[in-house]
């Protein structure tokens, strides 16, 4: 069958288009928003990109033109993080199930029970192959500063910007992906064992416990 006609080559390069497109427009609405705050900085307003984005369009107007945002800053500040402080709902179907933050609280998961030696999670195999290694808990790329060669991976999700943190490592675990996505992809050209859709895995498991995990069968093992 020609290449052309195969409907997943088709949704493949869809996909990693839409992605480059993405990239191609927000990199530049980025730099002129990053230029905008510089100059608000400047004139005695708001220079953090960071605080600006917490505001509409119009308040961002208001805010450039002077107009003092503080009390909605740090209304819109701690807002944001009781949704960082939330679990968010593995699947939206529809804008019209999008959960408000109540929501959110009143239905956050019971703390996950620790795994301890002898204790086999279960995943989707991802990327086939064996490795042992003690376990680094890694939550954003940015924090990754304790990540040793040798040392197994373990994070919520991934996406290109946690590639460089494959090359150290003797394996991965995520929680969140499937046999398509990011994780698997690098962790194949990589010939990394990779086990997803672990769940609860950054908070089952501990930094430094010994760890088998097997990229063939999808599970990870607690050694002594």
């Amino acid at each position: 069958m020609r290449r052309d006609l195969c409907p997943i080559g088709s949704w493949t390069r869809a996909r990693e288009g839409t992605r480059d497109r993405a990239v191609r427009f927000l990199q530049p609405a980025k730099q002129v928003f990053r230029e905008l705050a510089r100059r608000c900085g400047e004139r005695g307003g708001i220079g953090d990109p960071a605080t600006l984005a917490l505001l509409s369009l119009d308040e961002l107007s208001q805010s450039f033109g002077g107009d003092d945002m503080a009390t909605t800053i740090a209304t819109r500040q701690i807002l944001y993080q009781r949704f960082v402080d939330a679990t968010p709902r593995f699947f939206i179907t529809s804008p019209d199930t999008v959960p408000s933050i109540e929501d959110l609280e009143a239905e956050q998961p019971t703390a996950a029970i620790k795994a301890v030696t002898g204790h086999i999670l279960k995943g989707t195999a991802g990327s086939g192959g064996t490795a042992i290694g003690r376990a680094r808990i890694v939550l954003e790329p940015g924090d990754c500063v304790d990540l040793e060669p040798g040392e197994i991976l373990v994070c919520p999700i991934t996406d290109p910007g946690w590639t460089p943190l494959f090359l150290p490592a003797a394996a991965v675990v995520v929680e969140t992906g499937a046999l398509m996505s990011h994780a698997v992809i690098v962790s194949r050209e990589l010939g990394l064992p990779c086990v997803v859709a672990v769940p609860n895995a950054t908070t089952r498991l501990t930094n430094g416990q010994r760890l088998e995990v097997n990229g063939t069968n999808g599970t990870i093992t607690v050694l002594p």
